[in-house]
């Protein structure tokens, strides 16, 4: 009995969290556009890990790159059928280009805030560059994910599982509210 009691205390009290977010993605089911649109992901993106280290804390490396990359492909390519995935953001090939960015991520874990749940919150901003060369409003889209505490298991699943939500939840606000965006809405019409 002893020796259950002291990995669990082991486990709660861990040092280092190392999660890797899975990036398998559902397709979207909209109508997609025609338009020949861009899509830019810069290595700030596709490469991003969370690192943080502090005596608070502890360690923590989430890996977050290639899920979101995943994420951006298949929203986008179920959005515009004539989706091109560029290496710049320069050209002129296209009527529109989007660059995504990641603008803020956060996660909270119940010893932190008392509650029974892991919280993760991402944040994005999509630029547009239009075909003449013009840059349009930016668009801004949030998701949250929660997972509950679970008594026996590690940081790393639970923390895993409310990402991997807050990503879902950013991916289908993409998908279904990204072409009412004003300026996109515009660039798109025949």
């Amino acid at each position: 009995m002893t020796a259950v009691w002291m990995s669990l205390c082991l486990s709660a009290c861990q040092d280092r969290v190392e999660i890797r977010i899975d990036d398998s993605v559902p397709a979207a089911l909209v109508q997609p556009s025609s338009k020949p649109v861009g899509l830019y992901l810069p290595a700030a993106l596709t490469a991003y890990r969370y690192e943080e280290k502090s005596d608070t804390r502890g360690h923590w490396s989430i890996d977050l790159g290639s899920a979101q990359s995943a994420m951006m492909r298949q929203v986008m390519t179920d959005l515009f059928s004539n989706l091109k995935i560029l290496t710049s953001d320069n050209t002129t090939e296209v009527d529109v280009v989007m660059t995504p960015t990641l603008t803020r991520s956060q996660f909270s874990t119940p010893s932190e805030t008392g509650l029974e749940h892991y919280e993760a919150w991402l944040e994005y901003q999509i630029d547009f560059s239009l075909g003449s060369g013009q840059s349009a409003l930016p668009w801004r889209v949030s998701g949250y994910g929660q997972a509950p505490k679970l008594r026996l298991g590690g940081t790393e699943a639970q923390l895993k599982s409310a990402l991997e939500l807050a990503l879902r939840n950013v991916g289908a606000k993409i998908a279904t509210q990204l072409r009412s965006h004003e300026p996109l809405r515009k660039a798109l019409e025949p």
